[in-house]
C-alpha cells in the first residue's frame, strides 16, 4: 500500500492511480505522478510515459506541475526520439503592476468568452460515467455517446470490443474542436452472470434394489461460459435412500459465484411388494356315470318239434320278458294226426 492520500484527488486522477496500480508500477513510480497539483490529464500521459520505457529520472524532468498535459506530450515524444528536450522553467513571481495589468487582460479574456457563442464551447456527454457489461457482450463505444458539439468537432471514441473476463476497465472519449480539447473517462464492470450447464447422460432412470449406484456414471459434462470446463467441480452422492422414487442432486459453481443444480430422478423397478394371488385350485374332474347298455330286445326262439310214442306232437315254447326279470311259460300244443 502507498502512503500518500487520495482523498482529496478527483475521480479522475484516482482512476489514473489506479491504472497505474494495475500495470504494477512501483511505489516510487506511483509517487511521481499522484501529485495533488497534477491534473488527470498530466498524471496519465507521466504514467503512460513510464509504462512505456522511459526512466524514473527522464520522468522526474518533466513531471512539473507548470507543465501542460499537451508540452509534456511533447517532451515524452522526444525522448523517445533519443534526445534532451529543454525543460520549461517555473515561471517567475510578477511585479504586483503588470499582475494588474494581466487581471485585467484576463478580465477582459472572460468577457469576450462570455459573449461568445454557446456553440463555441466543446461539449462532450456521456450516457454515464460507469456502466456494467455481462461476459459475452460487446461493446459499443458509439452507444454511450448522448450529445458532442463544438466548431469543427472530432470524435474519437476508444476501441470497441467483446467482454471475455471478469475485471474492470478504463475507456476514454476525446473530442477536439478548434477551441480545445475533452476527454471523458467511462468505467467499465465486467461481470460473469452466466451459470454453468450441466449435462447428465439421463434425466430419469429404473434401478433394482441390489444394482450398485454410481452418480458420476450419469455425468457428461459441466461446462462454463468463462471457466471452460467445470466436470471435474460437479458435487453429487452415491447414496441412496429407501424411497420408491428419489432424486440425486448434481450442483457446480463457477468463479463468479453462479451455481447450476441439476436433478436425477431414481425410481427402484422392484419397490413395490406385488401381491401373491391364491393358486388356482385343480378343477375336481366329477366320475362319469356311464349309462348301462339297454337289454337287448327278446327274440322269441323258434318253434321245436319233437316225436312221442303216441305219435307225432309239435311242442311250441314262448317266452314272455317283463322288466328285468325274464319270464318264461311253456304252453304245450298237442296235434293228433290220424
Amino acid at each position: 500500500m502507498s502512503d500518500f492520500s487520495t482523498d482529496l484527488m478527483t475521480f479522475l486522477q484516482r482512476s489514473e492511480i489506479e491504472k497505474g496500480r494495475q500495470e504494477e508500477l512501483s511505489e516510487e513510480e506511483l509517487r511521481l505522478f499522484s501529485r495533488q497539483e497534477f491534473n488527470y490529464l498530466q498524471m496519465g500521459v507521466l504514467r503512460s510515459a513510464l509504462g512505456s520505457g522511459l526512466s524514473r529520472e527522464q520522468v522526474r524532468q518533466i513531471a512539473k506541475p507548470w507543465i501542460a498535459s499537451d508540452e509534456m506530450e511533447e517532451l515524452v515524444k522526444e525522448m523517445k526520439d533519443g534526445k534532451s528536450p529543454p525543460i520549461p522553467k517555473k515561471p517567475r513571481s510578477v511585479p504586483v503592476l503588470i499582475l494588474g495589468a494581466v487581471i485585467l487582460s484576463l478580465l477582459g479574456t472572460a468577457v469576450i468568452v462570455i459573449t461568445r457563442p454557446e456553440t463555441d464551447v466543446p461539449v462532450l456527454t456521456l450516457t454515464s460515467d460507469e456502466i456494467r457489461l455481462a461476459c459475452g457482450m460487446t461493446f459499443e463505444p458509439s452507444a454511450y455517446v448522448k450529445d458532442y458539439q463544438g466548431e469543427d468537432a472530432r470524435l474519437i471514441l476508444p476501441d470497441s470490443f467483446t467482454a471475455k473476463t471478469p475485471e474492470e476497465r478504463l475507456v476514454c472519449y476525446e473530442l477536439q474542436t478548434r477551441d480545445g480539447t475533452v476527454r471523458k473517462l467511462m468505467r467499465i464492470r465486467i461481470v460473469d452472470e452466466t451459470a454453468p450447464e450441466i449435462t447428465l447422460s439421463n434425466d430419469h432412470i429404473e434401478l433394482l434394489r441390489v444394482t450398485k449406484f454410481s452418480c458420476l456414471a450419469y455425468l457428461v459434462s459441466a461446462k462454463d461460459n468463462v471457466d471452460g470446463d467445470l466436470t471435474d467441480r460437479v458435487e453429487c452422492s452415491d447414496a441412496l435412500g429407501e424411497d420408491e422414487t428419489q432424486s440425486v442432486e448434481y450442483a457446480v459453481q463457477d468463479h463468479s459465484g453462479n451455481r447450476t443444480v441439476k436433478l436425477l430422478e431414481i425410481h427402484y423397478a422392484d419397490g413395490q411388494e406385488e401381491t401373491e394371488e391364491p393358486a388356482e385350485t385343480p378343477a375336481v374332474k366329477k366320475p362319469v356315470t356311464m349309462a348301462a347298455a339297454p337289454e337287448p330286445a327278446y327274440v322269441p326262439p323258434p318253434p321245436s318239434y319233437e316225436e312221442t310214442s303216441s305219435g307225432t306232437i309239435v311242442e311250441y315254447t314262448e317266452t314272455t320278458v317283463e322288466s328285468e326279470e325274464v319270464v318264461s311259460s311253456e304252453t304245450v300244443v298237442q296235434h293228433s294226426f290220424g
